[in-house]
């Protein structure tokens, strides 16, 4: 699971899912793209708050953008992204650690 830097409730960001490495030479991501949020660290009763608008991808084919906002100081969030192909019988999951905390 990668690390995204700390994020302060207030702030909005981008986190980025390079899948690359896990695709076969002439093989992008393709299709639907489903982003599920949970806390693996202290307390938010809506963690699927965080997600700021769709999931997408960039201009590689290769990583999922995700846009996220506001979140609960001092928890920590696993975000999973689920990604289809261009081929069928290979669809990616990839998961990264947020942690939001207030900015000192």
């Amino acid at each position: 699971m990668q690390t995204f830097p700390v994020k302060d409730p207030g702030e909005s960001v981008d986190l980025t899912f390079n899948m690359a490495s896990n695709l076969p030479t002439s093989v992008v991501l393709n299709g639907s793209i489903t982003v599920v949020v949970s806390v693996l660290e202290g307390v938010d009763p809506n963690p699927s708050a965080i997600l700021n608008g769709s999931a997408g991808l960039d201009s590689t084919l290769t990583q999922v953008v995700q846009p996220v906002t506001q979140g609960v100081s001092g928890v920590l969030y696993e975000v999973k992204v689920t990604a289809a192909t261009t081929l069928p019988t290979i669809v990616l999951v990839l998961a990264g650690a947020l942690p939001v905390r207030n900015a000192q």
